[in-house]
């Protein structure tokens, strides 16, 4: 099976991604691990636009499903083109829905284990306000695209419990 995660930054996008691979076998690529460019988000979007121009929206994809085994998850979907491919393959989309507040807690975690600074909450919002706008006018992937979602609003372990309930009842996948 070929499962693709969209959702944004703080989401729980990784969360879900390796609870598919360390309980269900699936093995997660993530297409931003392709591009090993960049460190901050725009820098890699835009590095991800320069790779796709010559070679096709759903390149990055492409890429990734080459050598994969059967059961794979995606993450880093960006463009409707790799949301299509996806498709067109059989596979299905999952958006992990977050409130901002927990996405921002996840994201200060992650900074603080890298010895990385974050941004005030404030900050945060207008960010992701700007991002939104700049994704909708470039015709990016939006959590809404998905097939299936699962919410993440409370603590990791409920996250883990609705994942579970997604991937067992939903896709009808078992450990």
């Amino acid at each position: 099976m070929k499962i693709g995660i969209i959702g944004e930054s703080g989401s729980g996008i990784d969360t879900l991604a390796t609870e598919l691979e360390e309980n269900y076998g699936f093995q997660h690529v993530s297409l931003t691990d392709i591009l090993g460019h960049g460190t901050s988000r725009n820098q890699q979007s835009e590095y991800a636009d320069t790779i796709r121009r010559p070679r096709g929206d759903s390149y990055l994809v492409n890429q990734a499903l080459r050598d994969a085994p059967e059961d794979v998850v995606l993450s880093g979907i960006c463009v409707r083109a790799e949301l299509e491919r996806i498709h067109t393959i059989g596979g299905v989309i999952v958006g992990v829905l977050a409130t901002p507040k927990i996405r921002y807690g996840n994201i200060k975690r992650q900074n603080e284990a890298q010895g990385q600074t974050t941004s005030s909450y404030e900050e945060f919002l207008e960010q992701s306000a700007r991002e939104d706008a700049e994704g909708a006018d470039e015709g990016r992937v939006s959590v809404k695209d998905a097939d299936y979602f699962v919410a993440n609003s409370g603590t990791r372990e409920q996250f883990l419990v609705a994942t579970r309930s997604l991937v067992n009842i939903q896709l009808n996948l078992r450990h």
